[in-house]
């Protein structure tokens, strides 16, 4: 890797300025069944019923009654992850102490008055932007501080993740997006490279095994992300630089701290299903028939159709390959990975989705590769090309806000 230049903050502070400023116009705590309201059942969960029977929830946010089924332990299902949920807590506890303390009809200590999805909204805005910091940073060591912010804007306003920050801060995207950039940079500044760098400490191992058990409670498919030490492992062996007694000792302490994170997800597994791996939603995988074509270019959801920036991406992988291979080769393999893994579900489409929602946990990895290839190019022709390709996504953004798109139908 080339030295680390020195970072500048000015981007970063216009970025949150720019947040700040346009985030109220379209901040909609949307909560209802099943998605956003199940992530939401499990802080009240916790906080009111003190335990995994979300019956309580379920009423109070009326689901209905397809939304969910008797297991076999003669429990009620709860087939999304909890992991955004835990994430939550924090700003879920603020929001009930100030319903505890202030009066009025916004301030109801019931677990589900605007209070709580304010505080919850705010929180997610919170860790979308810690995401895009970090994604600046990444570019700042490749290129200029403009380009940098150039590529947090493509990204913000060009792809789904701009919706999903905006509109439906009460999905699991955008946290699933911050666990995931946390743990991608923190694989990127305690690597090991060819050159023969440090080896990450044992310590290090604990930390980024943690932040991988909470990034796969926040979503299951996210455990694809641990395709970036996979690519490092071979890149290292490869030039004979991996020092094999180390790394298994490392990839075992990361295991366990994966797992001691992610153990709340196997007792709930456990406690409804009566197993600790049920992974609710695995029957809807087509392995084997992978809709790679429609998933990417079909009008309905396609992620590039939707999000023509992102075609961006690939001069950009191949211009950050010849200053840092291990790291652009890992960005793409894990994107890569995603793109397996949502074209091979049975509802590729994602549902009533902004363009392809479940690719918003690829946000630091397409910065990355958006001001890369940025770099590349002069600002006219980077901003000749950026530009329509970003407002693409903008207009429909607007036009859904509008009511005259619809995301559930064709």
């Amino acid at each position: 890797m080339t030295d680390k230049p020195q970072f500048s903050l000015k981007p970063g502070a216009l970025f949150i300025a720019f947040i700040a400023l346009t985030f109220p116009l379209w901040c909609n705590a949307y909560l209802s069944p099943p998605d956003s309201a199940s992530y939401f059942s499990v802080p009240r969960s916790v906080a009111f019923g003190k335990d995994l029977s979300f019956s309580d929830e379920y009423e109070t946010m009326e689901f209905k009654t397809w939304f969910v089924y008797i297991t076999e332990n003669e429990r009620l299902s709860m087939d999304w992850p909890i992991g955004s949920g835990v994430a939550w807590l924090p700003a879920y506890i603020i929001g009930h102490g100030l319903a505890l303390l202030l009066p009025g009809d916004q301030f109801v200590a019931d677990g589900i008055s605007p209070i709580y999805k304010l505080m919850v909204c705010l929180w997610v805005l919170a860790l979308g932007c810690g995401s895009f910091l970090i994604g600046l940073r990444m570019v700042q060591e490749h290129a200029g501080d403009r380009t940098a912010f150039a590529a947090l804007i493509c990204v913000l306003l060009g792809t789904p993740v701009g919706f999903y920050l905006y509109a439906y801060a009460l999905m699991s995207h955008i946290t699933s997006m911050a666990v995931v950039g946390a743990l991608v940079h923190g694989w990127h500044r305690s690597r090991s490279d060819i050159e023969g760098a440090t080896p990450r400490s044992f310590k290090c191992w604990a930390v980024l095994g943690g932040v991988a058990g909470l990034a796969v409670m926040a979503r299951p498919q996210n455990a694809g992300f641990l395709a970036i030490f996979l690519f490092e492992l071979v890149a290292l062996w490869r030039h004979k630089k991996l020092d094999i007694r180390d790394w298994a000792k490392g990839t075992l302490i990361a295991a366990c701290a994966a797992t001691l994170v992610f153990s709340p997800q196997i007792i709930t597994w456990s406690v409804l299903y009566g197993h600790p791996f049920q992974l609710p939603k695995v029957e809807e995988m087509h392995w084997f028939a992978p809709r790679i074509g429609e998933t990417l270019f079909s009008d309905y959801h396609g992620l590039l159709t939707w999000s023509p920036v992102l075609l961006l991406c690939i001069p950009g992988a191949i211009w950050l390959w010849r200053r840092d291979a291990i790291l652009s080769g890992a960005l793409c393999a894990v994107v890569l990975v995603q793109l397996y893994l949502n074209s091979a579900n049975e509802i590729w489409w994602a549902g009533g989705s902004f363009g392809n929602r479940r690719f918003v946990n690829c946000g630091v990895p397409f910065i990355v590769l958006i001001g890369s290839a940025l770099a590349m190019m002069r600002w006219w022709l980077a901003a000749l090309l950026a530009t329509p390709l970003t407002l693409w996504n903008l207009l429909l953004m607007a036009k859904e806000r509008a009511g005259g798109l619809s995301l559930d139908h064709y």
